[in-house]
């Protein structure tokens, strides 16, 4: 591709090495943005195991409902105590 242009040689190597590091620093950013996800869905999830346990265990709800009340109270719900309604 750049054969086809009039173009200096040391233009065309600087040329490759800028494409060079938009590639790795795409590459790297996007695998950090992937990590923190995982994480964010992880922490979610033994959250929502923990909050849910806690219901289940001071008999406050059934499974279904403590399941559910867990999930809304992880994802930053109104509930933020472990009382009944």
């Amino acid at each position: 591709m750049l054969d086809s242009i009039k173009v200096p040689n040391y233009l065309k190597d600087i040329f490759k090495i800028f494409v060079s590091i938009k590639v790795i620093s795409f590459l790297f950013i996007s695998a950090i943005e992937s990590y923190e996800e995982i994480k964010e869905l992880r922490d979610t999830n033994d959250c929502v195991e923990h909050i849910s346990e806690k219901y289940i265990e001071d008999d406050i709800y059934s499974l279904a409902e403590a399941k559910a009340n867990a999930i809304h109270f992880c994802n930053g719900g109104v509930k933020d105590s472990l009382s009944k309604k």
